[in-house]
């Protein structure tokens, strides 16, 4: 029988996540959606610009009470028939028990600290980039597979992201 295939990326700034997620888009065609692109927009929506301390402070406003308040928005918004969807931004233990309990295959991404910080310094313009909470955190979800996100090579990460699709095969995914 054959799993819709849903998938979650986990993992500090930096780590590759949303890069990895646009390579499912463009090469396998998955749907893409991510809980930092929900911060993104209710900061466009609000007038406030996107700086990383602003979507991090805004993404604290939205989870408010309610720790895994992203995850469940961005699940909601795959629409219905999708049955290929990755989600990236996961950072929050309870985001990845959120969509683990709806069929969600967990992937840490990861890379090491000084790549990570080289790529926000590339992407931010600042020369430090500190820590958020919710990055400390992100070691802690719960995930069944890892993606090491090391190379700057883009041909190796597709490969790796191939092998990753060829594992969940193992698991009863259509490939």
């Amino acid at each position: 029988m054959l799993h819709r295939r849903r998938l979650y990326l986990a993992g500090p700034a930096g780590a590759g996540k949303s890069t990895v997620a646009e390579l499912l888009r463009v090469r396998f065609g998955f749907h893409r959606g991510g809980l930092g692109a929900i911060v993104r927009q209710e900061c466009e929506a609000r007038g406030i610009l996107p700086t990383r301390p602003n979507l991090q402070q805004m993404g604290d406003l939205m989870r408010g009470g309610d720790s895994a308040a992203l995850a469940i928005r961005a699940h909601l918004a795959v629409p219905d028939g999708v049955d290929s969807a990755v989600l990236d931004g996961v950072r929050l233990r309870s985001e990845g028990t959120y969509l683990r309990q709806h069929g969600y295959v967990g992937v840490s991404v990861e890379s090491p600290a000084r790549i990570r910080q080289e790529r926000l310094r590339a992407r931010d313009g600042s020369p430090f980039v500190p820590v958020h909470a919710t990055e400390v955190e992100a070691e802690c979800v719960a995930v069944d597979f890892a993606l090491s996100t090391d190379t700057l090579d883009f041909e190796e990460l597709e490969l790796r992201v191939i092998s990753l699709l060829g594992a969940l095969a193992v698991r009863g995914w259509a490939v």
